[in-house]
């Protein structure tokens, strides 16, 4: 009956057995995590989450077990070996004589808005911290700092021109 809506969601939808193998997956949940359908199912959990979310998702599963639902963020690893945050949503699966079985999930991929809240707040830190300097040495040294400690680079400069002089002025952090 909603065989239709589950396959054609854009949210990722997944059962996985007591042991946390997949066992159904719809395409969304498939392109999700960058494999095939056919690919998923022949995973376990463990196979597609970042190492450091390994006690998270121990912790969760236990839970599931007691009988709890839950929601959380989690970190995956793509077959490319990218890694993406998912909002997850999870519930047991019981038999008929309330016996763990498994867990069905919905889930979507946060990356994005996740990315773009840190960015914000760096934004927000870099202008607070740039507002609180007066001299221009002192602000290129406070945002070149910042850039390395908040970027994947090593060295940084910032050029800048004295108009009287007409000279270029190297101010670099390493």
């Amino acid at each position: 009956k909603y065989q239709n809506l589950v396959e054609t969601i854009e949210e990722g939808v997944i059962n996985l057995d007591a042991n946390e193998n997949f066992n159904y997956a719809n395409q969304a949940a498939a392109h999700i995590f960058g494999y095939t359908v056919e690919e998923l199912l022949s995973k376990n959990l463990k196979d597609v989450i970042a190492p450091e979310m390994i006690n998270k998702v121990y912790q969760e599963s236990k839970n599931r077990q007691l009988g709890v639902s839950s929601k959380y963020e989690l970190i995956i690893i793509r077959k490319n070996g990218v890694k993406r945050i998912i909002k997850v949503t999870v519930t047991p699966k019981l038999n008929k004589e309330n016996k763990f079985i498994g867990s069905s999930g919905i889930f979507f991929d946060i990356t994005q808005q996740v990315n773009s809240v840190n960015e914000l707040k760096n934004q927000y830190e870099l202008t607070k911290l740039v507002s609180e300097i007066s001299s221009i040495d002192q602000m290129c040294e406070a945002i070149l700092n910042y850039l390395l400690s908040h970027r994947d680079i090593d060295a940084g400069g910032i050029y800048i021109v004295d108009e009287e002089s007409k000279s270029l002025i190297l101010k670099k952090s390493a």
